[in-house]
């Protein structure tokens, strides 16, 4: 009888019910899954052809929202990909090719708007980066162009073209107080030295979270804004800044905004 159970007990191992299989020659075939350690929560699932993704793949976050859903092709390499916010909005959109980046792909902020396009060949930046600036005000669907980059395997080719005027936005800030958000050190540096130059009173915040925090504790005669940060970004942070009926002047600033 213990014969029996040891048996039986090895072949549901073996089978998986039909899950996660390998066969004579080492290779995942069929349905595959995993999960979280110590969770139920799958991160996974998808299928393999001889230890060759096809088909779609699911992935998902601890909460159990769709993180990412990868659709393989069969006869190709090429691998069609959406990641989502855990809010439900698409974070981000592209093709694979071998599982490099090989296509343009589109960045959305949590709210769903469009923040920047990528051209990518052979997962290096080649082509044109896009930088998009999205009102703070969430009706507004409107949105403009903030900055273009050129890259070629990687680098930055030629001059980053900013749609902000620096001598604009400094002219007449003399002796202001300054908040400026930067979650770049190098960045938050050389643009703390410059506005300090201008006779301004620099207070840095590395975040949104932390701006939306100093505007509660003080005033500021302007802020410079730090459009892509983790976590909180910049438009999120101005929404809450706003939301309190804080009017203080917002600028935004792109990754070179303060190159000279």
């Amino acid at each position: 009888m213990g014969k029996i159970i040891f048996l039986l007990t090895f072949l549901i191992s073996f089978s998986g019910f039909g899950q996660n299989q390998i066969d004579s020659k080492g290779r995942k075939q069929g349905p595959w899954s995993k999960t979280y350690p110590k969770s139920k929560v799958y991160e996974y699932k998808g299928q393999f052809k001889d230890n060759k993704p096809v088909g779609t793949f699911t992935y998902f976050y601890p909460s159990t929202k769709v993180k990412a859903i990868i659709k393989h092709d069969e006869n190709s390499t090429r691998s069609v990909a959406y990641f989502y916010h855990e809010n439900g909005n698409l974070m981000s959109a592209g093709i694979y090719r071998d599982m490099k980046k090989d296509s343009v792909w589109m960045n959305f902020l949590p709210s769903g708007r469009l923040s920047t396009t990528e051209s990518f060949k052979n997962d290096l930046l080649r082509g044109k980066k896009t930088i998009y600036f999205v009102p703070e005000d969430v009706n507004d669907k409107s949105r403009f162009v903030s900055g273009t980059f050129n890259y070629e395997n990687g680098k930055l080719k030629g001059e980053a073209v900013e749609y902000f005027d620096l001598e604009e936005k400094l002219a007449g800030i003399n002796g202001a107080s300054v908040l400026l958000v930067e979650d770049n050190p190098v960045g938050a540096l050389l643009a703390a030295t410059l506005l300090r130059r201008e006779g301004c009173a620099v207070e840095p915040a590395a975040s949104g979270h932390e701006a939306v925090d100093a505007m509660k504790r003080a005033r500021y005669d302007l802020v410079f804004m730090d459009m892509r940060m983790p976590g909180m970004d910049g438009p999120s942070a101005a929404r809450a800044v706003r939301a309190r009926g804080d009017r203080t002047p917002i600028v935004a600033l792109t990754a070179n905004a303060f190159a000279e």
